[in-house]
């Protein structure tokens, strides 16, 4: 018949599709008891080595103290005091800058929008994957996990059907060979939304595989230069012709080149990649949560289930 709209049958849509999109549905189901998901405390912890390192400092800086010039006209004279103050002054803005490092991941670790429960899925994946639990939604009927990139260890995943089957899957992909770290950055993010309270989460990823022995080895020479004058103190670089604090604050300089240069001459990093994969979110209650916990679900690569009916 002329202008009739053919309405697709039911069985025509695939088993996949319809679970997946049985799964949103249940998701997007008002959850009274559902609590709201704050910032992750677990963040705060990293402030009390942060809180002890100015006690040590404060010593090196007291025992240590500058040669004050006696001819205040010979510039020469004013290089130590100068270096100095120089390195007070870099360590206080480092200390504060890594002080507002902490005090900024803990306020973007609240998933209230798309943008940070993102952000904030893929940190805890890394840093604490027993919080994935809050970040995801589980469905009554799990689907079986979909094989990974054939470079990440979790080829087989199992069920992701409760908070500790997630944070097994995130530790085997991340974490599976003891000699190999993974770490993962969200370099680029785009977000969509397709229909109401669903957002789906374009993420670029920056994928590194650091060889553990290799990494840590590279701090050696990197803390041997930072303290070297430290350990030799004042009085041998006098005898040089030189003084204590422009060699200090040049060794402070040194150390992070030297702990590059060795970790790239050890070859830390195996390999570096930069991959796209789509997550998708859903908002409940008072927060943003991810759809699928896995790396990236077969419904998440085509969102053209939603049209299922």
């Amino acid at each position: 018949m002329a202008g009739a709209t053919l309405v697709r049958p039911r069985d025509a849509v695939p088993a996949a599709d319809r679970l997946a999109a049985a799964r949103l549905t249940a998701a997007l189901r008002p959850d009274p008891d559902r609590a709201r998901v704050g910032p992750d405390p677990r963040i705060l912890l990293s402030l009390f080595p942060l809180l002890l390192v100015p006690f040590p400092v404060a010593a090196l800086l007291a025992v240590h103290a500058p040669a004050w010039p006696v001819d205040a006209v010979d510039w020469r004279q004013w290089l130590d005091p100068g270096a100095f103050a120089l390195a007070a002054l870099v360590f206080a803005g480092w200390f504060v800058w890594q002080f507002m490092r902490v005090a900024g991941r803990y306020a973007a670790s609240r998933p209230d929008s798309p943008e940070a429960a993102s952000f904030e899925f893929f940190r805890a994946a890394q840093r604490n994957p027993g919080r994935l639990g809050e970040l995801c939604s589980l469905h009554a009927r799990p689907e079986a996990g979909r094989p990974v990139h054939h470079w990440l260890t979790a080829a087989a995943a199992p069920l992701i059907d409760s908070t500790k089957a997630m944070a097994r899957y995130w530790n085997a992909l991340l974490r599976g060979n003891p000699e190999i770290l993974r770490t993962i950055k969200l370099r680029a993010l785009a977000i969509t939304t397709p229909r109401g309270d669903v957002a789906q989460a374009r993420c670029a990823l920056r994928v590194r595989s650091v060889r553990r022995v290799r990494a840590q080895a590279a701090w050696i020479p990197a803390v041997a230069v930072a303290v070297a004058p430290f350990a030799l103190g004042p009085t041998p670089i006098a005898e040089a012709g030189l003084y204590f604090w422009p060699v200090a604050l040049g060794a402070l300089i040194l150390a992070p080149a030297a702990w590059w240069l060795t970790r790239k001459a050890l070859g830390a990093v195996a390999e570096t990649r930069d991959i796209v994969v789509q997550k998708l979110l859903v908002r409940s209650s008072y927060n943003w949560r991810v759809l699928y916990a896995e790396w990236e679900a077969d419904a998440e690569a085509s969102l053209g289930w939603m049209s299922a009916k």
